[in-house]
């Protein structure tokens, strides 16, 4: 028995483009279609400029709680999962946090990529409250999104066990969202989908021109096949640990219960 909370990677801001671009994400696959005893809440990434990741990894950390509640007044062993791409990794490792304040142990954390894109929020830490963290992020041999950085890469040796593994693909490939065309040279190119076309339209001339001539600019050393196969290579080593993390947490469900017999027939 688990609970998940997911928070996906920022995209469009019309929900229906959205869900149609994220629709086999690899946090969507481990938080949705959760079924019973165990729960899972899936939530799209946070917007553009970045100012939602907090309020997401609060509400994570709510439906988390509210979900447990019943399991734990059972006196249910539940494993406690957190998941989340880009942005919205960020938001996983602040709802880690939340989860602290209420004396909540994160058994595991599944991280694509993490990025800390927003103002004023310090998630470059991951709390203690942790146990495991596993960690896919995009190879610098790629040259995707270079100037993103990762967050979630420091830690509490104590308390928190970090795994990290390189993936030679896009930083959408590494949530589960890889790029489907390349140029005539057969790389691809990310374009800067940090400026939205509203954005750039709102920027003064000459921030709106810059902004333009980098649109297009962002050229990688990842071509389509090695995107694809990155991007497969980072779901089979995420849903391994996925899967195991799952089993340690059904072993803990198993020996309660066993125990519990052991002590009615004292």
């Amino acid at each position: 028995m688990y609970v998940i909370a997911g928070i996906d990677g920022t995209g469009a801001y019309n929900d229906a483009e959205y869900s149609r671009h994220f629709r086999n994400s690899y946090v969507k696959q481990f938080s949705s279609n959760v079924g019973p005893p165990s729960f899972g809440h899936y939530q799209r990434g946070p917007s553009m400029e970045g100012a939602s990741t907090k309020p997401r990894g609060e509400e994570a950390a709510r439906q988390l709680v509210q979900a447990l509640a019943p399991m734990q007044r059972k006196g249910a062993k539940v494993g406690v999962f957190l998941t989340g791409f880009s942005r919205g990794g960020a938001a996983a490792i602040w709802a880690a946090r939340v989860l602290a304040d209420s004396k909540i142990t994160v058994d595991a954390m599944f991280l694509f990529d993490a990025v800390d894109r927003a103002v004023g929020l310090d998630v470059d830490a991951v709390s203690p409250n942790v146990r495991s963290v596993y960690h896919a992020r995009r190879s610098t041999s790629a040259e995707s999104r270079e100037f993103f950085g990762n967050c979630g890469v420091r830690y509490h040796k104590g308390s928190t066990v970090y795994h990290s593994k390189w993936f030679h693909c896009t930083h959408g490939a590494v949530g589960g969202t890889p790029w489907t065309s390349a140029g005539s040279d057969g790389k691809i190119y990310e374009g800067n989908t940090t400026i939205s076309h509203g954005m750039m339209i709102l920027l003064p001339m000459p921030l709106s021109v810059l902004a333009r001539s980098q649109h297009h600019a962002n050229k990688t050393k990842v071509t389509l096949e090695q995107e694809k196969s990155g991007s497969a290579k980072v779901f089979d080593w995420m849903s391994g640990h996925f899967e195991a993390e799952k089993q340690k947490a059904m072993l803990r469900n198993k020996y309660r219960d066993v125990a519990a017999d052991r002590s009615n027939v004292g």
